[in-house]
C-alpha cells in the first residue's frame, strides 16, 4: 500500500472514528473498517460480508424509522406533548423512533431472515435498501403503508379482544 492510499485509508478511519465518538453509542461499524493497517483493496471474507450486512441493515432501519416518523409529522403533527403519533379512526398511537425500529425488526426483518436464514442480515440489508430505492424512483410508500397497517390491525385485535363499545384507544 502506497503513501497515498495509506492516508486515504487513515482519513477514512478517522471519519469513522469521529462518527462513533458523536453517535452516543448509536454507531458501532464493524472493528475491521476502523484497521488502518488493511488495504482498501482486500477482499471481504463471509463472515465480513455478515458482520457488515448487520451494521449496515441497522443504519437502514435507522434512516426508515426516521422517515416514518417525519411522514407521520407531516400527516398527524404530533400530540399535546410534543411527541410523534399515528392517527386513525378510533386510534391514535405515540410513537417514537425505538417503537418503529422494533416494529421493523420483528414483523420485517425476522421473517426476511427465517426466509433465507444463510443469508443472515444480507435479505434485510437488500430489503431497505431496495424500498428506498423504489420510494426515490418511484414516490413507492410501500413501507409506511406497511407500517401503518400494523397499527391499524393491531388496535383493530385489541378491539376485538377486549370489546370495543366504541371506544377509542389512545
Amino acid at each position: 500500500m502506497n503513501d497515498i492510499e495509506q492516508e486515504k485509508i487513515s482519513q477514512l478511519v478517522k471519519q469513522l472514528q469521529n462518527a462513533i465518538d458523536n453517535s452516543g453509542g448509536k454507531f458501532n461499524p464493524p472493528a475491521w473498517m476502523l484497521d488502518k493497517t488493511r488495504p482498501g483493496d482486500t477482499p471481504l471474507t463471509q463472515e465480513e460480508v455478515f458482520e457488515f450486512a448487520e451494521f449496515q441493515t441497522r443504519q437502514l432501519r435507522n434512516t426508515a424509522a426516521l422517515y416514518y416518523l417525519n411522514h407521520c409529522t407531516e400527516r398527524f403533527g404530533f400530540n399535546d406533548k410534543g411527541q410523534n403519533v399515528f392517527c386513525a379512526p378510533g386510534l391514535i398511537v405515540e410513537i417514537d423512533q425505538q417503537v418503529i425500529e422494533v416494529l421493523l425488526i420483528h414483523q420485517i426483518e425476522r421473517y426476511l431472515i427465517e426466509e433465507r436464514p444463510e443469508d443472515k442480515y444480507l435479505t434485510p440489508m437488500r430489503f431497505y435498501m431496495g424500498d428506498e430505492i423504489k420510494r426515490k424512483e418511484n414516490g413507492s410508500t410501500w413501507l409506511i403503508d406497511f407500517i401503518d397497517d400494523v397499527f391499524i390491525s393491531g388496535a383493530k385485535e385489541l378491539a376485538s379482544t377486549f370489546g370495543n363499545n366504541g371506544i377509542t384507544f389512545h
